[in-house]
């Protein structure tokens, strides 16, 4: 499917997900050499969660433990939460410590968030959900709109052809013979 989107002929290839297992098994499967990067914002909640299970829920404590957290994340990586969190673990029985401990050490070596920042790469996934709602569902969920997933795919399509300002070259080289083409 990448390849005939002419994605994965790309001379680099990020893949942004929250972590979940089975989103770096499909992503190795079809893209091994694909650069991976845990979504910062998923990451951050789960510190956000722990802090509020450490500090409970709204309090000021809670707030200033995942800022803390958040801006260690961002600023030195993975690692450096992850050495505080196994810290974290000797002072506290509580049952999110270990399983936010498991998140990282599963993710770890794609929580590379200054050198990711310093590449230039997109740390947050945002930007593509953002296009997502916009680029597809603004189209494809309108009032009374009807759509087999064949007919979703081409009306897709289409529509970021005209949004990338492509619609006149798609145009012109799908209908050669249409000469007297005028922009509106």
């Amino acid at each position: 499917m990448l390849k005939e989107r002419g994605i994965y002929d790309a001379e680099e290839r990020v893949w942004v997900s929250d972590g979940a297992k089975w989103e770096w098994k499909l992503k190795e499967y079809h893209d091994p050499d694909g650069k991976e990067i845990v979504d910062f914002i998923h990451a951050s909640e789960h510190l956000k969660e722990l802090a509020t299970e450490i500090y409970g829920e709204e309090t000021e404590r809670s707030k200033l433990c995942w800022e803390c957290m958040q801006k260690a994340l961002r600023e030195e990586g993975g690692q450096t939460v992850l050495r505080a969190l196994k810290q974290l673990r000797v002072k506290s029985g509580k049952t999110k410590v270990k399983e936010t401990i498991v998140y990282f050490q599963n993710n770890v070596s794609r929580m590379d968030y200054p050198e990711y920042e310093e590449e230039g790469y997109h740390i947050t996934s945002s930007m593509v959900e953002s296009a997502c709602l916009f680029m597809v569902g603004d189209r494809l969920k309108r009032s009374g709109m009807r759509w087999t997933e064949e007919g979703a795919q081409y009306t897709t399509t289409l529509r970021l052809k005209w949004k990338n300002n492509e619609w006149e070259g798609f145009w012109m080289k799908y209908r050669p013979g249409m000469s007297g083409y005028q922009k509106l």
